[in-house]
């Protein structure tokens, strides 16, 4: 594990990779806010996921600059899940609640119907752990998740996070700390 740099490093310029998927930055163009908007409309990414009153490619795009200029400082890290071929989006990851000095942050995540049950949202939340504590250097981070989300509960069992509380107003706080066994060294 390296030590945490003082500055984290910026994204690659080239999207991360892992397996059939790929994490890469949102861009503020009408492509991704046309995906953005059709997600928002999603009857399980809104059941689980704050969405906007207003979900209109008006707000995707104050999203999306939003979202780019949280990575600069960086406050918080979003980035589009895509079909490493094609290129075409199929869902979202991100951190928030970044302390850089303590190395932990808040990881979240959310697909569209089409891409679901196919272990995408596992690999990238895997893949994308790995990443955080390697080039970022950081050494735990959480997933909050409602009890009832049954199939986030089920990705973050599989990409490496362990139970570890249960908050009062019923959802449950996932663990995983740098150098825990990964989706892609186990057997």
């Amino acid at each position: 594990m390296s030590s945490r740099a003082e500055h984290p490093p910026r994204l690659p310029a080239h999207p991360l990779r892992f397996g059939p998927i790929s994490l890469r930055a949102w861009r503020a163009d009408d492509d991704d806010a046309a995906f953005l908007v059709a997600a928002w409309a999603d009857h399980e990414v809104a059941r689980w996921s704050p969405v906007p009153a207003e979900p209109t490619s008006t707000t995707a795009g104050r999203w999306l600059r939003q979202a780019a200029a949280d990575r600069t400082a960086p406050t918080a890290i979003d980035l589009v899940i895509v079909d490493a071929v094609s290129g075409e989006p199929f869902g979202e990851i991100g951190v928030t609640e970044i302390d850089a000095e303590r190395g932990t942050a808040v990881v979240g995540w959310w697909l569209v119907e089409p891409a679901r049950g196919k272990g995408h949202a596992t690999r990238a939340v895997d893949g994308f752990a790995v990443w955080l504590f390697e080039a970022w250097g950081m050494s735990r981070l959480a997933a909050i998740i409602a009890a009832d989300n049954v199939a986030s509960v089920a990705v973050a069992r599989r990409a490496g996070f362990a139970h570890r509380a249960n908050l009062p107003d019923g959802r449950l706080v996932f663990e995983r700390r740098a150098g825990s066994a990964t989706v892609r060294s186990r057997p």
